[in-house]
């Protein structure tokens, strides 16, 4: 009987331990125009590293011939969404978000063609996806 709690409790301890790669990535935003293309932004405790946010990525919905950008806010940022909601443009959206930009660690973007890069925007802070351009 003892042999069977120890057993229950460490397969309780087993699965509830058991890491999930997400739970440190919050999502806060979404933006898509009439061409499907997509704006997504989270924010992102310390302790998630670029290949999870990369696999994570991947896992959100794109559209075939249209652009997605994920942007990875640090946990701590404040992101304007109640502004970004009457956003009509990627443009718009670009914009506001440029202004928190500091907070910026990684932008994930898959192109028209399907093409995929994530930036880690606190080593490459001058790259155009991390500036917004």
């Amino acid at each position: 009987m003892v042999l069977k709690l120890y057993l229950l409790l460490f397969a309780f301890i087993f699965f509830s331990c058991s890491s999930n790669e997400s739970s440190g990535i919050i999502p806060q935003y979404k933006f898509h125009n009439k061409e499907s293309d997509r704006i997504h932004t989270f924010y992102i405790f310390d302790f998630i590293n670029k290949e999870q946010l990369f696999k994570y990525s991947r896992k959100q919905k794109h559209s075939d011939g249209s652009r997605s950008f994920h942007y990875y806010f640090s946990h701590n940022a404040n992101i304007p969404t109640n502004k970004l909601k009457y956003s009509e443009s990627i443009g718009q959206c670009h914009k506001i978000l440029k202004n928190y930009r500091h907070s910026l660690k990684f932008v994930y973007f898959k192109n028209s063609s399907g093409k995929e890069k994530i930036v880690d925007c606190v080593s490459e802070p001058s790259n155009l996806l991390c500036r917004f351009e």
